[in-house]
């Protein structure tokens, strides 16, 4: 099943975070699903902050 094109199309935002901030390379943006794409920034940003505390 094929999805409509609006259905796969990532916003822009995202893919700004995801190469800009992420470091993840537009090639790779580029193939994902919006549903890859969200999953990609959701575990960057639960990588963030992980240092011990005192």
């Amino acid at each position: 099943m094929r999805l409509p094109l609006a259905a796969s199309i990532l916003p822009l935002a995202l893919v700004w975070q995801l190469t800009h901030t992420a470091g993840i390379a537009e090639s790779i943006v580029a193939s994902m699903t919006k549903e890859q794409a969200v999953q990609a920034s959701n575990d960057y940003w639960m990588s963030q902050g992980n240092e011990p505390g005192p």
